[in-house]
């Protein structure tokens, strides 16, 4: 049986990301009585009353009691509804964190459709042989890295 909360998610139901996420995480949402509607929706549009480059630059919760959380802060209200994201909820209310879950929102929100490989960077050639190089390096040196301080006993994190 659902719960009805009186909750809306509102997403940008043209972006593949968006969309993903949402079909991946309805049941659970859905359960918690969320209803999921894209921000496209003409009620949505009109409630926002966003100019047109606003309305998807991020998700909304629109709440019952009549507030229009975006971003982040929708993040952390829906997860106060889902018994299992509560550690994510009660880290936001620790100072500083709700700017750190905010600015990795936006890090995320403006490369969502990177993300979902629609943007142009995926029209690009690849890069350089050489460039390719410097992306192995991180698995090139980590296992050296292990090696040396192995041999010396200096392995407490292994």
């Amino acid at each position: 049986m659902t719960e009805k909360t009186g909750h809306t998610l509102c997403f940008d139901g043209e972006c593949p990301f968006c969309r993903s996420m949402v079909h991946r995480w309805r049941g659970t949402l859905e359960r918690r009585g969320f209803e999921l509607v894209p921000l496209q929706a003409e009620w949505v549009r009109r409630r926002l009353n966003l100019p047109e480059t606003e309305l998807t630059k991020e998700l909304r919760v629109l709440t019952p009691d009549g507030r229009i959380l975006g971003g982040a802060a929708g993040l952390v209200h829906v997860c106060g509804k889902i018994w299992w994201a509560w550690p994510l909820w009660l880290m936001a209310l620790v100072p500083g964190v709700k700017w750190l879950l905010d600015r990795a929102y936006r890090w995320v929100a403006e490369r969502r459709m990177c993300l979902s490989g629609v943007c142009s960077l995926h029209a690009h050639p690849e890069p350089k042989s050489g460039l390719k190089v410097l992306g192995l390096l991180p698995l090139l040196v980590l296992p050296a890295l292990i090696y040396q301080t192995a041999a010396y006993g200096y392995c407490a994190f292994i």
